[in-house]
């Protein structure tokens, strides 16, 4: 029985589901190939348009913008994956997602439409929004649409 490529091993990855180039690199890295067989297989990947960050971005944003997070945390988790700040900023293009209406969604899920009683319950919210990857300004906006400023 022979030992696997990085190649092989980078499409199998693929196929359960997108990684960007450098988690990719990471894992191949992880299975002790070295940097010009990692390099290679990379190269060929992308050639054959088997991986693409680009790609990855935008599925990565779609995916997360369901599930409710922002735009903060959403960059913050595509940086740690190594992908580049341009294809980040077009993947956010390409979602074209009102943020402020996705933030109250994510309120009004989380705490209905009850107002914040007392500051402690206001910063609780807050910190929740914020955790969720909101910007300051978006929660703002937010809490001042809710009276509870």
């Amino acid at each position: 029985m022979s030992e696997e490529t990085a190649l092989q091993v980078a499409v199998r990855l693929l196929a359960r589901r997108e990684h960007s180039q450098g988690e990719l690199e990471k894992k191949l890295a992880q299975r002790d190939f070295d940097e010009q067989q990692i390099a290679t297989a990379l190269l060929q990947l992308s050639e054959q348009d088997l991986q693409s960050d680009q790609r990855f971005a935008e599925m990565f944003v779609r995916s997360k913008t369901q599930q409710g997070q922002g735009p903060v945390r959403i960059r913050s988790e595509l940086v740690q994956r190594g992908v580049a700040a341009s294809v980040i900023e077009a993947a956010f293009a390409e979602a074209q997602c009102d943020w402020l209406a996705l933030a109250k969604t994510v309120y009004q899920r989380r705490f209905g439409g009850s107002v914040a009683g007392n500051f402690q319950e206001k910063a609780k919210r807050m910190r929740f929004l914020q955790y969720r990857g909101f910007t300051t300004d978006m929660i703002q906006q937010l809490m001042e649409k809710n009276g509870t400023r």
